[in-house]
């Protein structure tokens, strides 16, 4: 008994001991588990915790409890149904496009709904003007009803009790002012100035952006003045007012440096207008010592002429008086000076005249002399060294039309290694956004965001410029920026050649800042926005680079639901980085004084606070011009340190979004008859005709027999048709050449009287000028110098070919290296389809392709040159090259090329660009339907099946080779390719044997006719069943 009971003790401490530790280890779990995750997403700090430590930053953070749901807000359907816009104003909506997730989460910035909703009202107008009125959009500078002037003005000279409005046609910017001129009358009254927001229709009052209620001492001045300040709008009614003179404690904020109120004792207004009727005496006798001290403050007085002026500055409006600064305003939230549409002055005001100056103004870009100078240059399909995307409001004509004509003109944005775009929301303002529109077209720069330019908006477009930067324009590096920042391109390119190109955060970087707390300020931030007491790590505002990397985790945090939204978009940046830090990457902050400067100092790269007229400085000018730099060596300063290689390529500026976009076409047709070819030198081509032209008739007899021989059974009957458009790019570097019969077009050089035909597209990158001069010196690279001398169709001929096509491709890269007025940068990928009787030959050189229908099956005639190619990687390794983010050494997005010597260069050198094609041989039979040949455009977004049985489909219902190839490229617009497109359909059957197939068909069966396609697929399917 003593031994059971002593076991059931040891067995009962054994229990109580497994308790407890597992009790410890528990807590020290849910300890961690909370400090880790729970804590940092619902933004409690863990006690005694630091934000900014860099290891510990690295632990793993978890996605959120709950992830936002979707909301679809009013007027967001309506943003995103499909228009029928041309292509080149579609180029201002690429990533319009890619937006609606981010605009449907529930966890919205503030404001969302309301910017959405405002912005389908202006975007139903603009849409309809610009449809309905083509023609009138560009016509309209000159109509004084429809423009943007630099000022207005009215003289008026009577009692205003009534009312008097001053139009604003296009809002106010900083450099704006309203100046009025006027005598306050009455005993004992007050006027009003109110600034009255624009208004889309449907909306409800328009809200006031600014109130000023002016009241007059009483009668016998018993009675104090004051000017007192407010706002009002439909959501918030009045807001909190302000009185000057102030009475009580004095408010210590300030706006743009000025105090809300003047508080200085200066002589009275009485004494300024000395001229008057009316004496300070006459005032005086009649007042307290404490009424006479404000009445002397006060700016206004009955019977006194003053002069106002009010002015938007960059926190606030201020309110000047006879040349005095009297009040201040801090803007309040959605009242900005953009938005404002009139001037209401009421009361017992006396007003003289009005005028509101410094107007935005648009251009008239048909006038702009240096257009072609000012337009956003081409951009290849190699990766860009920096997309630069730059906030700005609708209405800051001027800004935009500065930076164009100084920092834009860089070498770096001039040659395409740097592009720049402005993100603009849309306006309230339909003449603005007309204006704006316009723009867009003249400029192509230019980025609309599906949204009023709600400030509290803004992080929205911080977003948008990652989606460009990885998605529509892939960049190396990814900058925002300010339309009044002064950004040194070469400074800038110079720094980042000693940075890291990975986990890259770059700027005047704040490391210990908080949020602002005080409920009045721009930057305030509520305890359920960001509870912690401190930030993460941020960079400023004006100026600041990210890496590529960065850009992508930023894009798909959101797209998922993963990163919180919030509203100071300097500063998400900085959580969002954090968040990228926390799963385990490296992040380099790296800080430089020099993003953040006044004015410009020497090595400086960033100047803040640029007006137009800064911008245009001649020492400015004289700084960014002094430098030119190699580009080429910043592109490989990782090459020694490839990392990990990407494993998929990425197709540039191809949509993935499922939520409709807008659709638009512009087509621009292509002769289907043979293209005319323009000859560098036909001269030498002639005197090679008449050399290589021995060819005795007895031969040609002999060989007209081989070929009637019935060895040879099939030979085809050639047809072709081509068709190109431009796509949503905003020039066309595509080049194509077609001929049906090469021999009549060579004459005694090629003197064949099988079919021969010769069929090529180039898809040029960097500019079209390597694709034209290939295409331009075609007939002498590719049969004059190299083609073989014989005439016999046999194995010794048609090796010979193969061997002459390939040196045909090398010879033409070779001649881009020495080809003064092609760039360096600039290069084109080729294919080339040639028919020799029922032999087809193709060379392939990038991601140009072919393919061949047979019986209703697409045969594969080439192979894609890129990255994302197993073989092609394997190559570029062995060959010291690397693939980074699939882009070949972090570049171009294609591993074989003509041109493109910077990455090639210096001749003899090796290099993982190589211009060797893959030559395919295939003997035509007559199972063989037709050759289809395009652009990568194309293939983009169809498999070549489809491709081939949409071609067949058209080739049964009209057999047109031309009218199908036009049939594929609408397809591929309408599935949004973003690229040029050009399309070859070569018809390889007689329109006998075509018209034979036509007549057999039974039109009444015609819906249950199968293809061969459809008969394999339908009978894999029976079997599998």
């Amino acid at each position: 008994m003593k031994k059971w009971s002593g076991g059931m003790m040891i067995v009962a401490l054994a229990m109580i001991l497994v308790f407890r530790y597992c009790s410890l280890v528990g807590t020290k779990v849910t300890k961690h588990q909370k400090q880790s995750a729970y804590n940092f997403f619902n933004k409690h700090p863990p006690s005694g915790g630091s934000t900014g430590s860099a290891r510990s930053s690295t632990r793993e953070i978890q996605k959120p409890v709950k992830r936002p749901s979707r909301v679809n807000f009013e007027g967001l359907d309506f943003l995103y149904a499909p228009k029928n816009v041309s292509a080149d104003d579609y180029k201002a909506l690429l990533v319009w496009a890619q937006m609606r997730i981010l605009l449907s989460r529930s966890d919205a910035l503030p404001e969302t709904a309301k910017g959405i909703k405002e912005a389908s009202v202006a975007w139903k107008d603009l849409y309809s003007e610009v449809n309905t009125g083509k023609p009138s959009i560009i016509k309209t500078v000159n109509e004084e009803d429809r423009n943007c002037p630099p000022f207005v003005s009215g003289f008026f000279g009577t009692n205003s009790s009534g009312g008097v409005v001053l139009q604003i046609p296009c809002g106010l910017i900083e450099d704006s002012s309203i100046t009025l001129v006027g005598i306050p009358e009455g005993g004992h009254g007050s006027f009003q100035v109110n600034f009255i927001g624009s208004q889309v229709s449907g909306e409800g009052e328009p809200p006031v952006v600014l109130h000023y209620n002016v009241s007059l001492p009483g009668e016998n001045m018993t009675e104090q003045p004051f000017i007192l300040q407010n706002t009002w709008s439909n959501e918030s009614g009045w807001g909190k007012e302000e009185r000057c003179p102030a009475h009580g404690s004095i408010s210590s904020l300030r706006v743009d440096g000025l105090a809300l109120c003047n508080q200085e004792v200066v002589r009275g207004p009485m004494e300024d207008n000395a001229n008057l009727s009316h004496s300070k005496r006459e005032i005086s006798t009649n007042v307290s010592g404490g009424s006479a001290h404000a009445s002397e403050n006060f700016p206004f007085a009955e019977g006194s002429l003053f002069t106002a002026t009010i002015w938007p500055g960059l926190e606030g409006f201020h309110l000047t008086v006879n040349g005095r600064q009297e009040a201040s305003l801090p803007y309040r939230e959605n009242l900005e000076p953009w938005s404002v549409g009139e001037v209401r002055i009421g009361g017992n005001l006396n007003l003289l005249s009005a005028i509101a100056k410094g107007l935005p103004v648009s251009e008239d870009h048909d006038l702009v002399v240096d257009l072609d100078r000012l337009k956003a240059p081409v951009v290849s399909r190699k990766r860009l060294l920096m997309l630069i995307g730059v906030f700005s409001t609708g209405n800051n004509f001027e800004r935009r039309m500065a930076l164009r004509r100084s920092w834009m003109q860089y070498e770096s944005v001039r040659s395409g290694d740097v592009a720049v775009r402005f993100f603009i929301g849309l306006h309230k303002n339909k003449q603005v956004n007309l204006e704006l529109w316009k723009e867009a077209q003249a400029y192509g720069d230019i980025q609309f965001m599906p949204f009023v330019d709600y400030y509290s908006l803004i992080s929205y477009k911080t977003v948008a410029i990652c989606i460009m930067g990885t998605k529509v324009l892939p960049a190396k590096y990814i900058m925002k920026t300010d339309d009044d920042a002064f950004v040194r391109i070469d400074e800038m390119i110079l720094s980042l050649k000693q940075k890291p190109s990975n986990g890259l955060l770059y700027g005047l970087i704040s490391f210990e800042s908080s949020p602002d707390r005080d409920k009045n300020s721009k930057w305030y931030i509520s305890n359920e926005e960001w509870s912690k007491d401190k930030y993460p790590p941020w960079a400023h505002g004006p100026g600041y680079i990210i890496s590529r990397d960065i850009a992508k985790f930023i894009v798909k945090g959101h797209q998922e639901g993963d990163l919180q939204l919030f509203k100071l978009e300097d500063v998400a940046m900085g959580i969002w980085i954090e968040h990228f830090k926390s799963s385990g990457q490296e992040v380099h902050y790296i800080n430089d004084e020099r993003f953040y400067n006044a004015g410009c100092e020497p090595q400086y790269i960033l100047a803040h606070y640029q007006g137009p007229r800064k911008m245009a400085d001649k020492e400015s000018a004289k700084s960014w011009k002094r430098d030119q730099w190699d580009l080429k060596e910043l592109r490989r300063t990782d090459m020694a340190a490839p990392g990990i290689m990407a494993t998929e390529a990425e197709v540039l500026c191809r949509q993935s979004m499922q939520v409709p976009a807008v659709q638009c076409r512009l087509l621009v047709p292509v002769d289907h008859a043979v293209d005319q070819i323009g000859m560098a030198s036909p001269a030498p081509i002639e005197e090679a005709c008449s050399v290589e032209s021995g060819v005795s008739r007895t031969e040609l007899s002999a060989d007209r027999a081989a070929m009637e021989s019935p060895a040879v059974r099939y030979l085809p009957s050639i047809r072709s048709g081509s068709y190109a458009d431009i796509g949503y790019r905003t020039s066309m570097d595509d080049e194509h050449i077609m001929v049906d019969d090469l021999s009549a077009l060579l004459g005694s050089l090629f003197s064949w009287c099988t079919p021969s035909a010769f069929y090529a597209v180039f898809d040029g990158h960097g500019g079209p000028e390597a694709a034209r001069f290939i295409k331009q010196n075609a007939m002498r690279l590719f049969f004059e110098d190299v083609f073989p001398s014989t005439s016999e169709l046999d194995d010794i001929f048609l090796k010979d070919l193969e061997n002459s096509h390939r040196k045909a491709f090398l010879r033409a890269d070779l001649a881009l290296a020495n080809k003064t007025g092609v760039s360096s940068s600039c290069g084109t990928t080729a294919i080339t389809a040639l028919v020799l009787g029922n032999h087809l030959l193709v060379a392939n050189v990038g991601d140009c392709r072919a393919v061949l229908c047979r019986r209703g099956e697409a045969i594969d005639m080439s192979q894609d040159h890129r990255p994302s190619s197993l073989p092609e990687r394997v190559r570029v390794e062995e060959m010291g090259g690397f693939i980074d983010d699939g882009y070949l050494n972090g570049y171009l997005s294609v591993t074989r090329a003509l041109g493109d010597w910077d990455l090639k260069l210096p001749l003899g050198s090796t290099s993982p660009l190589i211009a060797d094609p893959d030559i395919q041989k295939v003997i035509l039979t007559e199972e063989d339907e037709f050759l289809i040949i395009g652009c990568d455009g194309i293939w983009d977004v169809m498999s070549n099946q489809y491709a081939v049985s949409l071609v067949r489909q058209g080739m049964r219902r009209h057999n047109d080779p031309h009218q199908c190839a036009r049939e594929l490229v609408t397809e591929a617009l309408r599935l949004n390719t973003c690229d040029n497109l050009t399309a070859i359909v070569v018809s390889l059957s007689s329109i006998r044997n075509a018209e034979s197939l036509l007549s057999h068909q039974r039109p009444k069966f015609r819906c249950c006719s199968l293809s061969d396609e459809a008969r394999s697929r339908l009978r894999s399917l029976l079997e599998g069943n």
